[in-house]
């Protein structure tokens, strides 16, 4: 799911359920981008901050689906929109 707004700024939500036998799920990291791990709902994630100021986040669920946020939020508003995913 893609939200756009009318600056242009993009949110967008990934959801894959990852199977045993599924191809891996990746990520690509730049050497400019800040890795934190961060608690989301008693959940580890991991939140990326990329040189250009776009915030990815990244988690796992209890049920196997790889959730990805990302976008230009400032970090705290960008954690609450993925919390209010659960």
């Amino acid at each position: 799911m893609e939200y756009v707004n009318e600056a242009g700024l993009i949110i967008q939500l990934n959801q894959r359920l990852l199977y045993e036998h599924s191809t891996p799920a990746t990520t690509r990291v730049t050497q400019d981008s800040t890795i934190k791990d961060i608690v989301l709902n008693g959940q580890t994630a991991i939140m990326m901050i990329h040189d250009n100021d776009i915030i990815h986040l990244e988690w796992l669920t209890a049920d196997q689906i790889k959730m990805s946020v990302f976008g230009l939020l400032p970090a705290d508003e960008m954690i609450l929109l993925a919390e209010s995913l659960q």
